[in-house]
């Protein structure tokens, strides 16, 4: 699973270098679903992306959350 989220990022990188330089960390990696979201509040609105992944042996999903917040700035570097 790391190295699936380690490519996971630098794609995110390379997708959004042309709108934002980002510079994400692979701290660690949570599968336990009700600590995905800690240090949001409970009220908050998100923008949930949720991949799926295929290989010869598993599957699974890749979900990226993120609160509205932080997306704010950049969608309005979107719009311009």
């Amino acid at each position: 699973m790391m190295e699936v989220s380690t490519q996971n990022l630098k794609d995110f990188v390379k997708i959004w270098e042309p709108v934002l330089k980002v510079d994400p960390q692979n701290a660690e990696l949570e599968i336990t679903p009700e600590y995905i979201l800690d240090g949001v509040p409970r009220n908050s609105t998100v923008l949930l992306v949720v991949f799926e992944i295929n290989g010869p042996d598993f599957s699974g999903l890749i979900s990226l959350t993120y609160p509205w917040i932080t997306l704010v700035t950049t969608l309005q570097k979107l719009d311009a």
